[in-house]
């Protein structure tokens, strides 16, 4: 399973999504799901914790080509860590109740 991290539109406004993928999935998903030339990142796993942003800066973007699609997974090489903005932020440990 792979993890798949876009922009989705939910309720009229776009936010990060998270989904999860089933092998061999991802290039259809994008095609299905993402609008030509939108930006995402995929990676087998991500670090564990709440996703809240992403710099999509440098990221491939959606096509209605599977083939297409596949070979820019594949052409990833960017760390989730790296792209990835997280709540707490990653290493931090959130305050203990007192």
């Amino acid at each position: 399973m792979g993890r798949l991290v876009c922009f989705l539109n939910a309720l009229g406004e776009d936010r990060v999504r998270v989904i999860t993928t089933m092998p061999g999935t991802a290039p259809y998903l994008i095609r299905n799901i993402l609008s030509d030339g939108k930006p995402y990142w995929y990676w087998e796993t991500i670090p564990l914790g709440t996703v809240v942003g992403a710099d999509f800066s440098n990221a491939p973007l959606g096509t209605a080509n599977i083939q297409i699609n596949q070979q820019n997974i594949n052409a990833i090489r960017v760390k989730p860590e790296d792209v990835l903005i997280y709540d707490p932020p990653l290493g931090s440990t959130a305050p203990s109740a007192a």
